[in-house]
C-alpha cells in the first residue's frame, strides 16, 4: 500500500495555514516534486521557495489536531457512482461543509483535505490554539 501525497495546491494552502511538520518530499517553486537529498525528513515550509509535501494521512492528522476538523467518506452504493465526503468539527454531529464528489477514494480524500484547509482559513477561531473544542461547543 502506497501513501498518497497531497497535490501542489493543497500543499500550498497547508503552508499558508501554518503546516510545519517535517516531510520527506517537497515541491519546488514551480510545483515540481522533489525528495530530500539526504533522505531525512525536514520542515521544508521554513523556506520561501519550497513547500512541504505531506501524505494525506499526515495532513489529515494535523488538521484534526490543529483545527478539530475531520471528514467522513461515504462509499458509493454502486462502483460506477462517485465517492462523497463531508467535513465535521469534532463534537458536532452536523456537517460544516460538503466535499466535491470524486471517482476514487484517494481523490475524494484530497478534495476533503482541500475543503478543510479552506474552511480553517475562513474560520480561524476554530484553531486549537485559541480555545478548546469543549469551550467552543458550549457557546
Amino acid at each position: 500500500m502506497k501513501a498518497e501525497l497531497v497535490t501542489f495546491d493543497t500543499a500550498l494552502l497547508a503552508k499558508q495555514q501554518g503546516f510545519r511538520e517535517p516531510t520527506l518530499y517537497y515541491y519546488d517553486q514551480m510545483g515540481d516534486t522533489c525528495s530530500a537529498h539526504d533522505l531525512r525528513v525536514n520542515d521544508f515550509n521554513k523556506s520561501l521557495t519550497l513547500t512541504a509535501m505531506p501524505t494525506q494521512d499526515l495532513l489529515e492528522r494535523w488538521l484534526r489536531e490543529t483545527y478539530q476538523l475531520v471528514f467522513r467518506v461515504d462509499p458509493p452504493d454502486d462502483p460506477t457512482r462517485p465517492w462523497y465526503a463531508s467535513i465535521n468539527l469534532i463534537g458536532r454531529y452536523s456537517a460544516v461543509s460538503d466535499v466535491p464528489e470524486a471517482d476514487t477514494y484517494e481523490q475524494v480524500r484530497e478534495n476533503a483535505l482541500l475543503v478543510m484547509l479552506k474552511y480553517a482559513a475562513d474560520n480561524t477561531y476554530y484553531s486549537s490554539s485559541t480555545k478548546t473544542n469543549q469551550q467552543r461547543l458550549q457557546k
